[in-house]
Order: structure tokens, then C-alpha cells, then sequence
């Protein structure tokens, strides 16, 4: 494995030649960044960003996304990839491209069936499975395998080849897993060709990472509607039979858990955050975080 630690010494990060490499290499990039940095738009191969701690924003395929700490974004091979982390404050993200043949080993053991695989261990059947491109949260078991990914900075490569091979195929039988979920999931959508269920699946998945990136800003459903490119009606009900909710119920819920989460661990005073997280009035701030919490602002900072 090749990996980079990116260290806050320049604000622009040039970006590397991995596509010869990454047939043969799995290549991390380790950053702790404490002011702005940014590296122009250039082609990927297929892997992940996490964002450990602050947020990562990431250009991709020339939308922007913003990643909050306990978040990961998958980008599929080919993708236009730029990172502009314009914000002077310390963040922490890993950003892992895995190499062809241990991406090509999973997806035949998914792909091939068993008896061939062991007949014909150089079975292959160019699987080149696009996954779908948005912001997934983190569980128990992703936290454990990128908590293992960031250690490998602080540890000799060269011994620990066997440990790197693992927690790779670990980290891929994961994210087919989920790729697999996820086609459950568009299968739900209720359209007989699957075309435009997995079109569908992406629009609606965009415009909720937009809400989730962009909650701080004064949103309109029309400004939600255009992020998945459909008619402001259409996207509301659609929006409602996959999310089981509407979309301004779920920009609240988004505001309301940053606001408990800045009452936690700042010292703003109440009126600061209702304003940072999107709200426009404290008192409409106050009732909204009783009704979800319990417990008004102010005593909520108190019990934690």
C-alpha cells in the first residue's frame, strides 16, 4: 500500500498519478488539515473518502458534497474527483483507492458461482459495478475498519502486508454488501423498469445530501426539488413514499441534531446556534428542540 500524509503545509494539493498504480497498489491518502486546501478536479478510480473528524467537501462529477465526521462517500471509477476544503479549521479525512485486482477478486466472489471460481481461480467476468454516489453514515463495523485504515500511517507498511490485504478485503466485502442493500432499496421504488429505479434512487439520495450539506442556508422545497431534477409535487410525494417523511421534516431533524451537538460541545449561547444550524427564530428553535429532545435548549446543555 502507498500512503500519503497530508500534512497542513500548503493549501493546494496536487493531484497524484494513481491510475498507473492502481493495478497494482492500494494508495492512502491521510490528511489532517488545519487550513484551506484544495485539489483541481481530476480522474478517479474506484474508493472511498471518510471523513474522521470536521467536514470533507469533495467535488464530484462537479457537484459538490459535504461530508460530516462518521460519514463516507463512494466514488465509482472514472469519476471526476476535486476536494476543496475552504474552511480554516481542523479536519481529519482518509481518502483510500483500492487496486484492480483485489476490486476484481471481491466481484467475482459475488458475481461467479462458487464451483467455477474454484475450478477456474482466474475466473473473471469484467464486473464493473457502478455504486451509487452519495454521502452513507457510518456503523460499528465501518468506524472499526477506518479506525484500523488510519493506524497503517503510524506503523512499519513493510510488515504489515498480510494485515493491509485483510482489512482491504474486509473494507470491499463491506462496501459490496452495502451495494447489495442498496439494490434492495431501489427495488422497493415502485417502477417497472429498473432503469429508472436506480435514477430515481440517486436523484432522491442527492437531494437529501443536499439538505444534509446545506441545512445552515435558508432552503426552499423548489431548491430541493432542482438539486434531483424533478417537478417541486412530484419530488414531495416521492420524496415521502421512499423516506417515510417529508422533506422539511427531515431538514428539521438534521438542524435539530447539529444544534444539540454544538450545545454540547460549545460555549454559543443558544441564539447562536439556532441561527448557525438554519433556524430563523428562537422561539420556533426552542418549542422544535423540546418536542425532539425533551427538554429545552438550555437544560439540555446543562444534562450533557
Amino acid at each position: 500500500m502507498i500512503v500519503h500524509d497530508l500534512q497542513a503545509l500548503t493549501t493546494t494539493i496536487t493531484p497524484v498519478k494513481v491510475h498507473e498504480a492502481i493495478e497494482t497498489e492500494n494508495i492512502l491518502f491521510h490528511a489532517l488539515l488545519q487550513k484551506p486546501h484544495f485539489c483541481p478536479s481530476h480522474r478517479s478510480p474506484f474508493g472511498l473518502a471518510v471523513s474522521v473528524t470536521g467536514r470533507s467537501s469533495l467535488r464530484v462529477n462537479r457537484k459538490l458534497h459535504h461530508i460530516d465526521a462518521g460519514h463516507f462517500f463512494v466514488v465509482n471509477k472514472g469519476a471526476q474527483l476535486g476536494i476543496e476544503m475552504d474552511t480554516p479549521s481542523t479536519k481529519e479525512t482518509l481518502l483510500l483507492f483500492f487496486k484492480k485486482k483485489q476490486l476484481m477478486h471481491i466481484a467475482n466472489t459475488y458475481t461467479i458461482e462458487q464451483s467455477k471460481l474454484i475450478d477456474d481461480p482466474t475466473a473473471s467476468n469484467n464486473y464493473e459495478e457502478l455504486f451509487i454516489e452519495r454521502i452513507y453514515p457510518q456503523d460499528n463495523q465501518t468506524t472499526q475498519l477506518f479506525g484500523m485504515l488510519k493506524q497503517l500511517n503510524n506503523q512499519n507498511i513493510l510488515e504489515t502486508d498480510l494485515q493491509i490485504d485483510n482489512l482491504v478485503y474486509a473494507i470491499l466485502d463491506y462496501l459490496f454488501l452495502l451495494n447489495k442493500l442498496v439494490g434492495s432499496e431501489i427495488d422497493t421504488l415502485k417502477y417497472s423498469k429498473a432503469s429508472t429505479r436506480r435514477e430515481l434512487y440517486k436523484r432522491l439520495h442527492a437531494a437529501r445530501d443536499f439538505m444534509d450539506s446545506s441545512y445552515s442556508q435558508k432552503l426552499t422545497l423548489d431548491d430541493i426539488a432542482d438539486v434531483a431534477c424533478i417537478n417541486t409535487y412530484y419530488f414531495l410525494r416521492l420524496f415521502k413514499e421512499h423516506f417515510h417523511q417529508t422533506p422539511h421534516a427531515h431538514l428539521t431533524a438534521i438542524r435539530l441534531q447539529h444544534a444539540a451537538d454544538l450545545l454540547a460541545n460549545t460555549d454559543s449561547s443558544v441564539t447562536d446556534i439556532c441561527n448557525t444550524v438554519g433556524f430563523e427564530s428562537s422561539g420556533s428553535f426552542s418549542n422544535l428542540f423540546k418536542q425532539y429532545y425533551g427538554v429545552p435548549p438550555t437544560k439540555y446543555r446543562i444534562k450533557q
